[in-house]
């Protein structure tokens, strides 16, 4: 009997439950897959849509650079694994844990901790600069690194790369200083005529002290009152503390200062990549098109199993 026959039996004999909590992950994964594909042919239709400008001479609003990353003065960007210097780094920590299923000892890998920076940094190009508030991008670095120790924390740069014996996996992405930067987001100036540049940090640390209280949060801020606070509720959270955090610091004139962030609609992606324009349009093709495929797939696998059913 071939492989296929042994497998249309399966399906057609196979308990109702499990054949339906079998189709109801399927379905879950292909779900996923196609939402997987519509978020990079939005990312790819945006950026294609969208003409390149020169920092010196962009309009403000939705707008598209290309040049490098480089550091801001000040205290640098270090990733917390690698201890390397950098423009932005996400990590992830994960422990092999045991668990018996089945009557089988199984192990899996348990994130235990992670992170991602939102450090401001600056894209150069050929006409000026500006910062880049990372937070709430979809970011391409230049870099990614898996290794492996018997620590919570790496053993150092020649940690091993295969995880035989070991008990924590390490993941890091970077981006460098000198890397090329592809940029797609919300351009905005702040400060200049006589305003006041407010301070970043002591804006993330406001917001994140009015998440403490949720509900006090949802009564300031919650318009539609639905119980979140969706993209434009957002926006109005983030100016209410820029205005606070303005008021209560005297203000110290500051120069004009050209800043690319979140646009917090979804229509408009805010996108970071360490690469060219043209090598990221490749790329969100390729990855738009294996979504595609496997939501496809899926999809024809379901169809076709519950065909195969009494």
């Amino acid at each position: 009997m071939s492989q296929y026959q042994v497998l249309r039996d399966q399906i057609a004999t196979a308990p109702a439950a499990s054949f339906w909590v079998a189709i109801a992950i399927a379905a879950l994964l292909g779900t996923i897959a196609l939402f997987f594909a519509a978020g990079a042919l939005r990312r790819r239709f945006a950026i294609t849509g969208t003409p390149t400008s020169l920092i010196r001479s962009a309009a403000q609003g939705y707008v598209e650079f290309e040049g490098h990353g480089e550091l801001l003065d000040g205290e640098p960007i270090i990733a917390p694994l690698s201890q390397r210097h950098c423009t932005w780094f996400r990590y992830k920590i994960e422990q092999r844990r045991e668990r018996v299923s089945g009557g089988r000892r199984e192990s899996e890998w348990q994130v235990i901790e992670q992170g991602v920076s939102d450090a401001l940094f600056q894209l150069v190009d050929s006409s000026g600069r500006c910062v880049v508030d990372p937070d709430g991008a979809t970011v391409t670095p230049s870099v990614r690194r898996v290794w492996y120790g018997t620590s919570a924390r790496p053993d150092g740069p020649n940690a091993p790369r295969f995880s035989f014996g070991q008990r924590y996996r390490f993941s890091e992405e970077r981006m460098h200083s000198g890397d090329p930067l592809f940029a797609i987001g919300m351009f905005l100036t702040a400060g200049g005529a006589g305003a006041a540049l407010p301070n970043a940090a002591e804006i993330r640390d406001l917001i994140r002290l009015w998440k403490v209280n949720q509900e006090e949060l949802l009564r300031r801020f919650d318009r539609t009152r639905d119980g979140t606070i969706d993209a434009t509720e957002w926006e109005a959270v983030r100016a209410a503390a820029i205005a606070e955090v303005t008021a209560r610091s005297p203000a110290t004139l500051a120069p004009a200062v050209d800043v690319l962030r979140a646009s917090g609609d979804p229509g408009r992606p805010f996108v970071l990549a360490a690469m060219s324009q043209e090598d990221l349009i490749r790329r969100l093709g390729w990855q738009a098109l294996g979504g595609l495929t496997v939501a496809l797939a899926v999809a024809v696998g379901i169809f076709w199993a519950i065909t195969l059913r009494p």
